[in-house]
């Protein structure tokens, strides 16, 4: 309503006029204008947190947490209650939360949708009592918008954190690719057809040398032309794969061996490109020659092996139009170097041996070391009967004096010399044919010369049978002793027994002189000896246990008893451990033995045996060179004549004589004489006139 008063002429009211006008549309229209607006505020702030949620999602280093604290903004009802507002976004198995996040008891919930799939929902909600708080209409879809940006934010990352995975596996697996080329020293190729541009790793690059400017398709083509231009070729023509070794030289001069291996592929029934790889196998190859050498080369002297002279000698043999003399050449009682000062010492004098050798020989001679002290020199003749002037040649310069370890020494050497092909065809042949020669020179008393002749090997081989059948006769005991009295020739007692062996064989029983080869084998000789005394202490001890008198037993030794064995301590162990006084046994040494290399090794093994009481004979006195010698030199009791003497004592006035000196020398040092092999009355007559102790035979 509105109204105006009416006044007079004088100022005085008179009366009121005035209209009443309906006002509720004006009003109303007002109050909708009024709401209209503030929708519209609402809109634009809705807007506005839309948009810095877009802005804040699509700065990928925004933290998801700060994100959601606009998300729970977003509504108009959030807005009017921000402190109790909240953002929960569930992704994928995760679960995101705005900060200072309270469990909501209400909320409104929007899918989170991606690519047509809905890995999860986002949430807003508030935190106080039910009822107090409600949601807009409206505002669902408002959510939903906010989600779907929240889903894409999302989606961009984990596409994002994937691509950066794959991005820093790639590189992993890049860096272990080339990191696994430099320690396999392995890099790839690819050389295009149509192009003819070659692609190199940055391996092979190192590998070959190319330098790091050589980009141009010219350049590359031009470094794989110096390398790969004729397996290139071959591979196009064939259309087969490639696998070579070859020689490479880098612009510093420095030689390398690659290894190639190319493959060619095939489109549209034509070649499009080859590729491969290149490797350095220089190491490798040097490793390969040095192992060669180590295979074919002995250490210490640096000479070729029995390996490498074999295929060597296999392969002249097989070339025809000449002799070719093989020298095979061993030092004389190397093992007593060794024994005596050191290997070390046993070492050095086989390298000298080894530098005599090969300057002696010469570039055109094959010089090796077969093992332990044994050498090979192979060299080819005009024809077979200047061999022996070529190898006697030869070992005079090996014989001259030379240094070893500080000292001159001189050594001597036994040397069997073959000739192909006159004595073998093949390598395994005139080998064996050689070191039969030189088996029969060292048995010849060594430093020696042989040639080798047929008969060698028939002695030879007889030597291996009989060995190989003592051995198994050794194995199945068919030794045994037999004892032959020795008899006091004035009185006819019986003074002891000499224990001889024999062979119980299955042909028929054999004395030493049938099997006399393998006495010498050390290993046989020194096993028939234990064998021999065992049995004789077990014999002895029946007889002592049965009360029999048997005076002693004497027992016959061999030269490999002394040699590498405490032959004292055995016996005296023996004797001990069987109840047996030491002065039941006596021990019977050849000159032979005496005169053997190892000497000095048996004096004090005798004389610890003589005094312990145990009788030394020296047997067969008179057939070797110093036996007079010996008598000092050595604790020998019993001096016995060999029986050599004895068969022609009756007829032969020298044989009297020496027999007669030999008795005469026993009377003085105070010895007892024993003639070996009396057969006759006669012979025992004669011995006992001429005042002999005792004989056996």
């Amino acid at each position: 309503a509105r109204g105006a008063p009416v006044r007079d002429s004088a100022g005085k009211i008179v009366e009121y006029i005035g209209l009443y006008e309906d006002v509720e549309d004006y009003y109303a229209a007002r109050e909708e204008l009024r709401r209209k607006t503030h929708e519209l505020g609402e809109r634009v702030k809705e807007m506005r947190c839309l948009h810095a949620v877009d802005l804040a999602c699509n700065r990928d280093e925004t933290p998801v947490e700060e994100i959601l604290s606009g998300v729970a903004l977003v509504l108009a009802s959030a807005m009017m209650h921000p402190e109790a507002a909240g953002c929960i976004v569930e992704w994928n198995g995760e679960t995101f939360r705005s900060p200072f996040h309270r469990e909501p008891t209400i909320r409104i919930t929007a899918s989170l949708d991606v690519d047509g799939a809905a890995p999860g929902r986002v949430s807003i909600g508030y935190g106080g009592r039910r009822g107090e708080y409600a949601f807009l209409p409206e505002e669902e879809q408002l959510l939903s918008t906010a989600a779907s940006l929240v889903a894409k934010m999302l989606a961009r990352r984990r596409d994002r954190d994937r691509l950066e995975s794959q991005s820093q596996e790639l590189w992993r697996r890049q860096a272990m690719f080339e990191q696994t080329e430099r320690l396999a020293k392995v890099g790839g190729w690819e050389y295009d057809i149509a192009t003819s541009t070659m692609t190199w790793s940055e391996e092979v690059r190192r590998i070959a040398g190319i330098g790091a400017d050589s980009h141009s398709a010219a350049d590359q083509h031009a470094s794989a032309a110096a390398f790969l231009r004729e397996p290139l070729e071959t591979a196009l023509r064939s259309r087969e794969p490639f696998d070579l070794e070859l020689p490479w030289l880098l612009p510093s001069g420095t030689r390398k061996w690659l290894h190639a291996v190319g493959q060619v592929q095939i489109v549209d029934c034509a070649p499009a490109r080859i590729f491969g790889i290149v490797k350095d196998i220089t190491e490798e190859r040097e490793a390969r020659s040095r192992m060669w050498r180590l295979a074919n080369h002995d250490a210490l002297t640096g000479l070729p092996n029995r390996r490498c002279f074999g295929a060597r000698l296999e392969a002249l043999l097989a070339e025809s139009g000449g002799a070719d003399a093989l020298l095979l050449i061993d030092l004389d009682h190397f093992k007593d170097v060794n024994d005596t000062l050191g290997h070390d010492v046993g070492d050095a004098l086989l390298h000298a041996v080894a530098e005599r050798l090969s300057e002696a020989a010469g570039d055109s001679d094959m010089v090796a070391r077969l093992g332990g002290d044994e050498f090979a020199v192979l060299t080819r003749v005009p024809d077979p009967s200047s061999a022996r002037e070529w190898a006697a040649r030869l070992l005079a310069d090996l014989r001259r004096p030379m240094p070893v370890a500080g000292q001159v020494s001189s050594v001597r050497f036994s040397a069997g010399l073959a000739i192909a092909p006159r004595d073998g065809s093949s390598a395994a042949e005139i080998l064996k044919n050689a070191d039969i020669a030189l088996y029969s020179g060292k048995l010849r008393g060594r430093n020696a010369l042989v040639n080798y002749a047929p008969h060698m090997r028939d002695s030879m081989e007889r030597r291996v049978a009989v060995c190989s059948e003592v051995r198994s006769g050794l194995e199945r005991g068919e030794f045994l002793p037999f004892y032959q009295p020795k008899v006091a020739l004035r009185t006819g007692e019986i003074m002891g027994f000499e224990a001889l062996l024999r062979w119980n064989h299955p042909s028929g029983m054999r004395a030493p002189g049938a099997f006399m080869p393998a006495f010498e084998d050390h290993e046989i000789a020194l096993n028939l000896g234990k064998l021999m005394l065992s049995r004789i202490v077990s014999d002895m001890q029946i007889w002592r246990g049965s009360g029999l008198a048997y005076g002693h037993v004497a027992l016959n030794t061999s030269a490999a008893e002394f040699t590498g064995f405490d032959l004292a301590e055995h016996v005296l162990d023996l004797l001990s451990a069987a109840g047996l006084p030491a002065e039941s046994l006596g021990i019977e040494v050849t000159e032979s033995v005496l005169l053997g290399r190892d000497a000095e090794s048996i004096s004090p093994t005798l004389r610890r045996l003589h005094a312990a009481g145990i009788r030394i004979a020296l047997d067969d006195f008179g057939t070797g060179y110093a036996s007079l010698t010996h008598l000092q030199q050595y604790p020998v009791d019993i001096i016995k004549i060999d029986q050599s003497f004895i068969r022609k004592i009756s007829t032969d006035s020298g044989s009297q004589a020496i027999t007669c000196a030999v008795l005469g020398l026993g009377r003085s040092l105070g010895m007892t004489v024993i003639a070996e092999g009396i057969e006759t009355p006669e012979q025992a007559a004669l011995l006992t006139a001429a005042g002999c102790d005792g004989g056996q035979g």
